[in-house]
């Protein structure tokens, strides 16, 4: 989800998952994605949520609509206008969807700025488990 919120450097697909790699190199992508992580655990509606942190994110059974309306009201991302309305648009496009899946987030910190890896798996659309193909379509369309 945050690869989806954040936008995404490179993408890749494998049995339907999802992986963005990005790096933040401005001091407002950090921002909003230090904002983001810290916001996780009071807006992500999900079965388990686990972090160390420091390096990485991972949270299962993650509930998107319920997930990306919470962001959308919580003041961390409501007060950055840039990040908010890229978490509007990609909310317009999948909201119809339905979609729940398991989001893991693994970054670093280096002197050039942030280094994230995001895996997006076990992608559910109403319920039902999203072959390769459909996958492939909602990146497109979040790109």
């Amino acid at each position: 989800m945050f690869a989806l919120l954040l936008g995404s450097a490179s993408v890749s697909l494998a049995a339907p998952q999802l992986h963005y790699l990005d790096t933040l190199k401005n001091e407002s992508e950090r921002v909003a994605f230090r904002a983001a992580l810290k916001a996780g655990p009071e807006c992500f509606v999900c079965q388990d949520y686990q972090t160390d942190g420091k390096s990485y994110v991972e949270a299962k059974g993650l509930v998107l609509n319920k997930s990306i309306k919470n962001l959308l009201s919580h003041e961390a991302v409501f007060e950055n206008d840039t990040f908010w309305k890229k978490v509007r648009r990609i909310h317009a496009v999948l909201r119809p969807l339905g979609i729940t899946g398991d989001l893991k987030v693994t970054y670093r910190v280096h002197p050039m700025g942030y280094i994230v890896d995001y895996y997006i798996s076990d992608i559910r659309i109403w319920g039902k488990t999203a072959g390769a193909k459909v996958v492939g379509q909602i990146q497109q369309e979040t790109d």
